[in-house]
């Protein structure tokens, strides 16, 4: 009985575990998608400004 209940537990913080992991490794996603189109806009919006200058300067 007490094997049963100990592998139980056991299976449920495996589960756990890889669980915990799997939510880790989406959150990292997520930043790293977020920050890479948050560089994109920003050098999309200084590019805009420097031809938006040049344009006008010329």
């Amino acid at each position: 009985m007490d094997d049963a209940i100990l592998l139980f537990r056991w299976k449920q913080t495996n589960i756990f575990k890889k669980f915990r992991y799997l939510i880790f490794c989406t959150n990292v996603c997520c930043c790293f998608i977020m920050v890479s189109s948050a560089i994109g806009a920003l050098r999309g919006a200084a590019l805009d400004e420097t031809c938006g200058f040049a344009l006008q300067w010329h």
